[in-house]
């Protein structure tokens, strides 16, 4: 039904000519790690699937979709993906200022909330309930990756600075000489 090589093909061009530092999709993991019921939609599982594998996997890798990069769009490994409606979300993010904006989009995806009679108030239950978690009057839950690129930076980077502050435990002279 869905022609998810195509759109995963589509979004990672789109990753490699925005070159975003994140990626917010839904969650495609929903609900299978336990094998509950599944509650995402199943357009919502494929444009989470293929965006998940675009972010993930090809936006960043030389070998996908070379055409892309004949074209002049150069691999970018995104930093992280924000996964929506996960069953195990482990990072929360404060919405008191920007939940007036959220429930006019929903508004406008009209195919799938038609006339709600409280459109507005369903979304702040739903806020209120994920920001009590956390001591936060409005949230929205996301379980956060860090991509292969970016977990491989962030160690490399922790290893310069171990290596760095080592360096700077010697004596002086022992850092000139060590430098060259």
């Amino acid at each position: 039904a869905y022609a998810a090589k195509s759109l995963r093909q589509e979004l990672t061009r789109l990753i490699r000519q925005q070159r975003p530092d994140v990626v917010v999709t839904h969650d495609p993991f929903a609900g299978l790690t336990r094998y509950e019921v599944c509650y995402l939609h199943p357009d919502h599982r494929a444009t989470g699937q293929a965006a998940f594998e675009a972010a993930f996997f090809c936006a960043g890798g030389h070998l996908f979709y070379p055409d892309q990069v004949a074209a002049g769009l150069f691999p970018h490994q995104v930093a992280a993906l924000y996964l929506v409606m996960s069953d195990n979300p482990d990072c929360y993010v404060e919405i008191s200022d920007t939940f007036a904006a959220k429930v006019a989009a929903i508004r406008e995806h009209r195919s799938q909330w038609g006339q709600h009679p409280d459109l507005e108030g369903f979304f702040r239950r739903m806020a209120k309930e994920v920001g009590a978690r956390w001591g936060l009057p409005l949230a929205e839950a996301f379980r956060l990756m860090h991509t292969i690129g970016a977990m491989a930076y962030r160690r490399c980077r922790q290893l310069l600075l171990r290596q760095a502050f080592i360096l700077f435990q010697l004596p002086i002279q022992t850092r000139v000489q060590s430098l060259h």
